[in-house]
């Protein structure tokens, strides 16, 4: 995110279950564009009832009322975050998976941008880049680089707003993550 997180962090944050009203100022995330700002309303009664986000890149998106209840999640908590943790820590997934289904199956976490799958795609992104820096395996795609790039910036952001910390300082706390020793996944 580019702008100040200052007046993030005195905005209302949406419930940890969305209601059926959003208010001007809630801060929410809608999957692949990241943390948006409601900026306003169209209160019931009117036709048709939306709502109007606004994102930092400048992005408007008008949603109705209906829609937005499917499409946003509230900004990750920190019981959230420790599972971002927990996953970013974790074995990569797949590494002997063929490159198609992995990179369908990376658009769709990116595209659903749950917190928890954006923490795989940027772990297993990171991981593979490394491999390759270190002679290891050959370059991915550059539509694989460009997903773990999105995925990277959407996490930073989500971090850093639900921490009320520095983009920076979200970074580095990814990446000491990524670079500890692996847990183990699953159950």
């Amino acid at each position: 995110m580019t702008d100040d997180h200052s007046e993030d962090r005195h905005l209302r944050l949406l419930p940890s279950r969305p209601t059926p009203g959003f208010a001007v100022g809630d801060v929410v995330v809608y999957a692949s564009h990241g943390i948006g700002r409601v900026a306003s309303t169209r209160p019931s009664g009117a036709e048709p009832e939306t709502i109007t986000l606004s994102f930092a890149s400048g992005l408007t998106v008008i949603l109705p009322l209906a829609r937005a209840l499917t499409v946003l999640r509230p900004l990750s908590r920190e019981a959230d975050l420790e599972d971002v943790r927990r996953t970013l820590r974790a074995v990569a997934s797949g590494p002997d998976e063929p490159w198609s289904r992995r990179s369908r199956r990376t658009r769709e976490k990116v595209v659903a941008g749950q917190v928890v799958e954006l923490a795989e795609v940027v772990r297993d992104g990171r991981r593979r880049e490394q491999s390759h820096a270190a002679g290891k395996s050959g370059a991915s795609p550059p539509s694989d680089r460009q997903l773990y790039l999105h995925a990277r910036s959407l996490l930073i952001a989500e971090i850093s707003v639900s921490r009320g910390v520095e983009p920076a300082e979200a970074e580095s706390w990814m990446l000491e993550q990524i670079e500890s020793s692996p847990e183990p996944s699953g159950p």
